[in-house]
């Protein structure tokens, strides 16, 4: 699957995905989904980082830059396997649409420990003993550091490493840690057992998606958490004192997306000190995300050409400033590994001739917005003049939906503070609408596209085929400005497929508190809004000559 081929695909958090209780998983959901990929045409399935996620439930700050969540391992599976029972998994109630993070955890943290019990017993779980030997092998480069640190994190109470009493211990002494094994040796071994069940289970997902003629696209967030198994073990490699304490933090300074700028509480990259090991660290991250996806998008792709780092306390003096990336010889030392790797720019900020050099010199596709693409716009169809080289979408999990932005531009349309040409927006939203579908073929006015969207209805066709009314129009007709575009790969996120509102907003930058909350219901699933999607493909050229799925 190529980057290259026009089609088209879907973004959707594993934490999204339905039928498993309280958050989604590698399981049954997650192959309904595929399906309903499949029957919609679409070619690819752009998830969020699948790493641990931290006790705000982001994906982009995770103890470890290599191991997958817990929480997304399939307990159905472990039935299957003998090392749960039937009633382990009996129907929960929980909320639909919502993920319930701390329910999940209590639910599986359970059930997981029965599970590591029984396969230590040799009571089930043949297919993980096929292949422990393997997985060991090929993920040696993390997976003791990895298993340690969770087993003293558990023993601490925390993950918080530069917070933990033993002195030796956080400063990572060889002589401590051994120590530390003998005692913790069954923990340890409980974590590695999660890894390695997610670590099969995800290569049984991976091939039902290879079947389906699906591509996964992968998301490598440029840090980690500053309490990480990855800073623990490796602080030369971070801006950290010798206890872990920042010495600089990665962040950005404000724009129009987002004026007070970001601080995001995470180490800076001792850059140096990764080339003179030959960026190991990072062709061991990229090794294995490649081994997991099909394509990779590069999380803040501008912080490779130049990051900007902020002080721990803020002064008039230092408010931050911008240094040199490691640039082309990064990329260098990663296409010499992986030369068939296919990499996604994210250069979504302010672009400077050296981000757009950097991306253009090794052709990565980059990224175009539809929200990002109007402000104080007056003329002409921003969509056209993408470059055919990129991956289009109406928005990103850092973005509102589609349709709680139009709603945004209402409201403040109303309060006479829009940066948007309500008018310029309103004709060029009418002008994707096809002729024979406009209601009774009147003319759409600017308080016809703008009114209150909060009901919109889901369906991308009216039931019984009638001209659908004006909303719903809206909302194909933004799905139809980004599919017609000449972006090589259009992604949506699935609250824009649905036409959700700001209700189901993914994440809103620079908070903690209320994100990564929204949750796929399976009733939303259908064959209508299937159809609807493989039409759209059809329409606009997205669909790449169709593979036969291999029988399963």
């Amino acid at each position: 699957m190529q980057l290259s081929v026009r089609s088209s695909g879907i973004l959707l958090p594993v934490a999204s995905l339905p039928h498993a209780p309280f958050c989604g998983d590698l399981g049954q959901g997650a192959r309904q989904f595929i399906d309903f990929l499949y029957h919609s045409g679409q070619t690819w399935w752009q998830m969020l980082p699948i790493n641990p996620i931290d006790r705000y439930n982001s994906p982009y700050a995770s103890i470890s830059a290599f191991a997958g969540e817990p929480l997304y391992i399939d307990l159905e599976h472990l039935v299957q396997q003998g090392l749960l029972d039937h009633d382990d998994t009996a129907p929960q109630t929980g909320p639909l649409e919502k993920i319930a993070y701390s329910a999940a955890r209590d639910y599986r943290n359970l059930r997981l420990r029965k599970a590591f019990d029984r396969y230590r017993r040799n009571l089930g779980g043949d297919i993980f003993r096929q292949n422990s030997d393997r997985f060991r092998e090929e993920n040696s480069f993390w997976l003791d550091a990895h298993s340690v640190f969770c087993a003293l994190a558990d023993r601490f109470g925390t993950q918080e490493w530069p917070e933990w009493s033993d002195v030796h211990l956080r400063r990572h002494n060889e002589e401590a840690i051994n120590a530390a094994r003998n005692v913790l040796r069954e923990d340890m071994e409980y974590h590695l057992f999660l890894q390695l069940v997610f670590d099969v289970q995800w290569g049984l997902l991976r091939e039902y998606c290879r079947q389906r003629g699906i591509g996964m696209i992968g998301d490598v967030p440029i840090y980690v958490a500053a309490a990480s198994a990855d800073t623990w073990e490796n602080r030369h490699l971070f801006q950290l004192d010798e206890d872990g304490n920042l010495l600089r933090s990665a962040g950005v300074p404000g724009d129009s997306f987002n004026p007070d700028g970001q601080r995001w509480n995470s180490p800076l990259y001792q850059w140096g000190e990764h080339e003179s090991q030959h960026y190991q660290w990072w062709l061991n991250r990229m090794k294995l995300t490649l081994q997991r996806f099909d394509a990779v998008r590069l999380d803040h792709f501008i912080g490779f050409e130049n990051y900007f780092s902020l002080p721990q306390t803020a002064s008039e003096e230092d408010r931050g400033h911008w240094y040199p990336g490691p640039g082309a010889h990064f990329f260098e030392a990663v296409l010499k590994s992986f030369p068939n790797a296919r990499l996604i720019a994210e250069d979504l900020g302010v672009l400077s001739e050296g981000v757009v050099n950097l991306r253009d010199k090794f052709a990565f596709p980059g990224m175009n917005v539809l929200q990002f693409h109007f402000d104080y716009r007056h003329d002409g169809d921003p969509t056209r003049h993408w470059q055919k080289n990129s991956i289009v979408c109406t928005g990103t999990h850092d973005t509102n939906t589609i349709m709680g932005w139009i709603h945004d531009i209402r409201h403040a349309s109303e309060l006479g503070q829009s940066p948007w040409d309500r008018d310029y927006l309103t004709h060029l939203v009418q002008s994707y609408i096809p002729h024979h579908l406009l209601y009774e073929n009147k003319e759409i006015s600017p308080d016809d596209v703008m009114a209150s969207l909060e009901h919109l209805n889901a369906s991308m066709v009216s039931a019984d085929g009638s001209p659908v009314p004006a909303r719903e129009q809206i909302h194909t007709a933004l799905l139809r400005m980004v599919m017609s575009s000449p972006g090589d790969v259009a992604i949506f996120p699935m609250q824009d497929i649905l036409g959700l509102g700001s209700e189901a907003r993914m994440n809103f930058p620079g908070t903690s508190e209320g994100n990564w909350l929204w949750r796929l219901d399976i009733s939303h699933l259908t064959e209508k809004l299937a159809a609807s999607l493989k039409s759209f493909v059809v329409e606009y050229h997205r669909n790449p000559p169709a593979q036969e799925p291999i029988p399963h």
